[in-house]
């Protein structure tokens, strides 16, 4: 039993003995909430000395017996941050409801009521209710779509139970979500903090609080006594909180706040109450959306003040300009957003992809450079070990003797190499043979360190200090060397040789590892102070090929515009010879004591050109991501290891792998599920697919209502009367929108996904400025047709003109999604999808039948002769032949996309 247990258990039972006086004890009144947003009950948690806190939470170093747990669970619920609170499916419908689009629809729903018009009020009221209908059903869709994947990447922790032997604890796993206050959780490098925790013991415990306190550096925590209730929070070093990462060593502790009562879920609560804030890509639809309300407003006014001077009846001219402005507007583009983006992550989810936010749909279309790990990532994760030699080159077993006890004996997260050295046949007949030492105390790796070391105690009772890791670090703390059975000094010479034997195992892509020992006293402690004055016993090389698929999946990036970069804590040769296999072009190397060196304008010329970037630490990973993003690049990370959250959290869109560590994931907003680097290309292909997709219903809806709106402007003061009724112009955006939304299961041309595609507002307004008077143009085209070609001139004949305009107008409308969805010839060279074929026919069958039909009278439509029919036909070929000529110009002299 490890020696922190004793104390811990004498405090436990002290901690019994009292159990009724603590209780019954008066205690100091708590603090107020500090500015680090921590409630008073987890302030006084880790004000309280053990004793009381064991007492206060039930617990003991042993941690809490599952009955225990389960009763506990009962009285504090699921440990998270986010679970559902009465009346959230209420909060969900208003969510859904109070769009900007939807209340206006509403203010003209009333007044419409208020004035009579039955048949109005309910079309817009059918309209926000569809709306809603729609967009809620869509969220809730995602929302269990993405629940129901979320389990694959839930955390564990590792809890302890008491034995039902009394022999002590014994370790369990549970989902993190069962911990209650009173758990005992075992941490190691690598895991992600599961709740608020009161530090037991530690061994050279660092931990990642960036996600808190915005610091990119590790912290260290320690077992202190616990000062005064003043403290920050955040800066208490005997404090482990929720949504942070253990970034090396191991701690044990118990937690003392879980779910909405941790810090994270202090934080959280504003965003509970108020909703998250907006992503950037959120931001950009409602920048779109308001401009188009913007620009609504000031054609209501427009017409309104037009349409009151002609007729003087100022009631029916503010309903007719209320109604143009609902009609201008995209009202249902969060919804068609919000539907395309689902859809994509749907589509990705049969392919083994979990997006955990949907935006992130986008923005893996929108990437241009991929930053990856190598190490697992673009390997295949499946090392060999090649046979250990010692410095001047000459083979040695006690390299591969050393390093597989270590491995053994270490604690926490094992590394790659060390899974591939307590597998390896040759280690295991070693230990075997030998003798499997004692451990005595462990230094754990770190990313910093780049190296570990474990103080044991061979069969033979000596006491040794064993260290391994990377050949510079470990290198530099040797004074000496191991060759033949003799220690020697260094010299020149055999540093040399040292160096080219290492130099070329790397630049053949093998992963080198040095191993070194020296004696340790009877009572000398392990700390890294004493990793010094080391013996070099040799190397050890590993084979780590790159992943099948890989080499065709990269090629199939580069060729889709993504441009990649290996971002690394192994040396450059490795590197290098890692981009050879995989097919990369290397057009610079740089390294982390280079970066340490530059500043951040430096740092991002750099980043311009270099493909290499080796001996990393997760700090500088996350600088390179932070340059390249600064250059205005779209920025994706891959990575499954500790070191590379730091990187995920800073990256447009992180990439794990289920496999990867707690943290990793939780950093991550896309997870693999398979290791097969060929899925990342089809969800790239998928996000390009969804942006084109939205990108056409902004193109139809903004330049549609563009020309809508010089028509409406035009005839206002030109004609007589209302070129068409509220009633029509709600109906037809009704059947227009109800077609647009089939667009996001539409077909995307190949030629759309071959480069990566971002939002771009003064490309979308110049598009709106170019094709909505064309619109306009064969509007004015149809006003004059039917005033002189039918003689519809008179009030008397203006129900017959409301028909012919509404019948161009929605034909009009619904002929130009199929000529806009692609840069080609519609039908020809890009077919739609059979579910767009059929709403937008199935729209103009509706339209078509309101006008002819038995709703004709209710309506208000007039009767049309025959050879109008003709006329249109005539008319909408020639603007079909005008709008696929005005597109190929634009597409030559701007770029389609």
């Amino acid at each position: 039993m490890n020696p922190w247990f004793g104390e811990l258990i004498r405090a436990s039972a002290r901690a019994r003995a009292q159990r009724l006086q603590a209780w019954l004890a008066p205690t100091r009144s708590p603090p107020a909430p500090g500015p680090d947003g921590g409630s008073p009950a987890l302030r006084r948690m880790a004000r309280d000395d053990l004793d009381r806190l064991f007492v206060r939470l039930g617990s003991s170093a042993h941690g809490l017996s599952r009955n225990q747990a389960e009763r506990a669970r009962e009285r504090h619920g699921p440990n998270e941050v986010d679970t559902r609170e009465p009346w959230a499916w209420l909060r969900a419908w208003w969510r859904s409801y109070a769009h900007p689009f939807n209340l206006l629809l509403t203010i003209i729903g009333v007044l419409s009521w208020l004035k009579g018009e039955v048949a109005v009020t309910g079309i817009i009221f059918t309209m926000v209710a569809l709306a809603t209908l729609l967009r809620w059903t869509q969220e809730r869709r995602s929302e269990r779509t993405l629940h129901s994947l979320r389990h694959l990447v839930r955390l564990n922790a590792t809890v302890l139970r008491p034995s039902p032997h009394g022999d002590g604890p014994v370790e369990q796993r549970v989902p993190a979500r069962d911990l209650v206050p009173g758990d005992v959780v075992v941490l190691a490098a690598g895991d992600q903090v599961p709740a608020d925790c009161r530090l037991l013991d530690e061994r050279d415990c660092h931990v990642n609080q960036s996600a808190l306190s915005g610091e990119a550096l590790p912290v260290r925590k320690r077992v202190i006594v616990p000062g005064g209730g003043g403290d920050d929070l955040l800066a208490l070093e005997h404090m482990l909180y929720q949504g942070t990462s253990v970034v090396s060593g191991k701690a044990w502790a118990m937690v003392v706040a879980t779910g909405r009562d941790t810090l994270l879920g202090q934080f959280s609560a504003p965003a509970r109450r108020h909703g998250r804030l907006p992503t950037a890509f959120e931001a950009g639809s409602d920048q779109v959306s308001w401009l188009m309300i913007r620009f609504a407003l000031v054609l209501l006014a427009l017409v309104l003040l037009i349409s009151g001077l002609r007729t003087g009846d100022w009631g029916a001219a503010l309903l007719f300009a209320m109604a143009v402005a609902v009609g201008l507007t995209p009202e249902l583009l969060p919804m068609i957003v919000t539907a395309t983006l689902a859809r994509g992550a749907r589509v990705l989810a049969q392919r083994q992809v979990v997006i955990k936010r949907l935006d992130a749909v986008q923005n893996l279309g929108a990437m241009r450079v991929l930053c990856a790990d190598k190490t697992g990532t673009l390997t295949a994760g499946i090392m060999r070990v090649q046979p250990g030699i010692d410095a001047l080159g000459r083979p040695s077993s006690e390299p591969l003797y050393w390093a597989a006890s270590h491995a053994r004996l270490q604690a926490g997260t094992r590394h790659l190499i060390d899974q591939t050295l307590l597998s390896d046949a040759h280690a295991l007949s070693l230990l075997t043979a030998r003798g499997v030492p004692a451990k005595l105390d462990e230094l754990p790796f770190d990313a910093e360190r780049r190296r570990a070391s474990v103080a044991l105690q061979d069969p033979q009772g000596q006491r040794w200090l064993v260290c391994k890791g990377a050949v510079e670090e470990v290198v530099a703390l040797c004074d000496r060397y191991a060759h033949d059975g003799y220690t020697l000094p260094w010299d020149l010479a055999s540093r040399r040789r040292m160096r080219e034997l290492t130099r070329d195992w790397s630049r053949q892509g093998l992963r080198v590892i040095a191993v070194a020992r020296r004696p340790l006293g009877a009572d000398e402690a392990l700390h890294p102070g004493k990793e010094k004055d080391l013996t070099l016993l040799g190397f050890l090389a590993f084979a780590d090929p790159v992943k099948p698929g890989a080499r065709e999946a990269m090629a199939r990036l580069r060729e889709r515009g993504v441009d990649v970069r290996i971002l690394t804590g192994d040396n450059e040769w490795v590197a290098q010879s890692v981009c050879e296999q995989l097919g990369l072009p290397v057009r610079g190397v740089t390294t982390g004591k280079r970066i340490d060196r530059m500043s951040d304008a430096q740092l991002q010329r750099v980043c311009a050109h270099t493909t290499v970037f080796a001996r990393l630490t997760p700090l500088h990973k996350q600088r390179v991501v932070m340059a390249l993003r600064q250059q205005g690049s779209v920025v994706g990370y891959m990575g499954d290891g500790v070191n590379d959250a730091a990187a995920l959290i800073s990256s447009d869109v992180g990439l794990s792998f289920k496999e990867g560590v707690d943290a990793a994931r939780e950093a991550a907003d896309v997870i693999l599920l398979q290791r097969d680097l060929r899925v990342l290309h089809d969800g790239v292909v998928q996000g390009r697919i969804t942006f084109a997709n939205m990108l056409k219903y902004i193109r139809m809806a903004t330049s549609s209502n563009l020309g809508n709106a010089v028509s409406v402007v035009a005839a206002s003061a030109l004609l007589p009367f209302l070129p068409m009724l509220p009633l029509h112009l709600l109906a037809q955006n009704l059947l227009y929108s109800l077609s647009q939304l089939a667009i996001p299961f539409d077909h995307v041309d190949p030629a759309l996904t071959r480069e990566p595609v971002q939002w771009n507002a003064p490309g979308i307004g110049r598009f709106m400025l170019t094709f909505g008077p064309l619109s306009s143009v064969f509007d004015l085209l149809t006003f004059a047709f039917l005033w002189w070609g039918l003689g519809l001139m008179t009030l008397a004949d203006q129900a017959s003109f409301h028909a012919g305009w509404f019948v161009v107008g929605l034909l009009s409308q619904l002929m130009i999604v199929h000529i806009i969805r692609t840069p080609g010839r519609p039908f020809l060279d890009s077919r739609p999808s059979l579910t767009l074929g059929l709403a937008t026919l199935a729209a103009g069958l509706g339209g078509l039948w309101l006008v002819l039909g038995p709703l004709a009278g209710p309506m208000q439509f007039g009767v049309l002769p025959l050879d109008y029919a003709l006329w249109v036909g005539g008319l909408l070929l020639a603007y079909a032949f005008a709008a696929q000529a005005l597109k190929r110009w634009y597409a030559r002299r701007y770029g389609w996309m």
